[in-house]
């Protein structure tokens, strides 16, 4: 009996296919193996181009300084980038040359500049317009910060915040957004790569014009997401080298860097002008 029971179990166990390889077809592949899982999909990147524009402003200032004959004026634009929202306010990252005071310090070459008007201006990507209120400028480094007056700002229409802040690296992909030579332009996307990293500033050759000065440069990183990487704030345009025109030398400054600044906050009206223009150039400023 036991010889039956075990021959018995020996062909159950081979009808069944318990502890046999599985049946291969006429090429020798496996027909009863479970099927290798799809490859997965490269994950899509958290931001889009698209919403990345909506993380950018274009500013528009303008400046009064009183002439004895004809005043002095001044108008000019340049970008930005969202910070954060704070108190329905937007906190807006430019460049401190974006704010024109040391334009306005140079009003009169003679004596101090007397201030008739100084005027900061924000547009969002969808072209609503808020009035800048407050301003924090960088005393060591090209940076400041521009907070507008209160607004009904909506998350998605209005603006969105940008991606965190990240380091590149040399060969990475990155793209500049802003306002070339006319705010008609805002909205205006150059790519690139990183040619270098210098101390605080990102070396790299996406195309910038005047009017790009204050406006992010993105990276994106290994992983596929992008990130802030920078301030776009100069490239060495007009420049000739034994000869040669110099292209592709694009700098903008390190977005870590706003942590190691030491800013002089004032009001963005003709009193803040002259606070500013003392604490910043050492020079004599008065309120017309």
């Amino acid at each position: 009996m036991k010889v039956i029971s075990l021959l018995l179990t020996l062909w159950l166990a081979s009808t069944l296919g318990c502890g046999t390889s599985p049946k291969k077809n006429g090429k020798g592949t496996p027909t009863d193996a479970t099927a290798a899982a799809p490859a997965k999909k490269p994950k899509k990147p958290a931001f889009t181009i698209k919403d990345l524009l909506k993380t950018t402003v274009t500013i528009r200032g303008t400046w009064v300084e009183n002439d004895v004959f004809v005043d002095d004026t001044n108008s000019w634009h340049c970008s930005g980038v969202v910070r954060r929202l704070v108190d329905e306010r937007l906190e807006i990252i430019t460049n401190k040359h974006c704010t024109g005071l040391f334009s306005l310090a140079a009003a009169d070459s003679v004596g101090a500049p007397e201030v008739k008007k100084w005027e900061l201006t924000v547009y969002t990507h969808n072209n609503r317009t808020f009035g800048a209120e407050r301003i924090s400028v960088a005393k060591n480094m090209d940076l400041a910060l521009i907070s507008t007056v209160k607004g009904r700002f909506a998350a998605g229409r209005d603006f969105l915040l940008p991606p965190p802040i990240g380091i590149p690296e040399v060969g990475d992909e990155v793209l500049a957004i802003g306002s070339p030579v006319d705010p008609k332009f805002s909205g205006t996307v150059t790519f690139g790569r990183v040619s270098a990293l210098r101390e605080r500033f990102i070396q790299h050759d996406a195309a910038l014009n005047p009017g790009n000065s204050g406006g992010p440069l993105y990276a994106k990183l290994r992983s596929g997401e992008y990130a802030l990487a920078g301030i776009n704030t100069y490239k060495l345009i007009g420049k000739r080298w034994r000869g040669f025109q110099l292209e592709g030398l694009s700098f903008a400054m390190a977005v870590t860097e706003i942590s190691s600044g030491v800013f002089v906050t004032a009001s963005v009206d003709k009193q803040g002008a002259c606070l500013l223009i003392r604490g910043l150039t050492k020079k004599g400023c008065n309120v017309k």
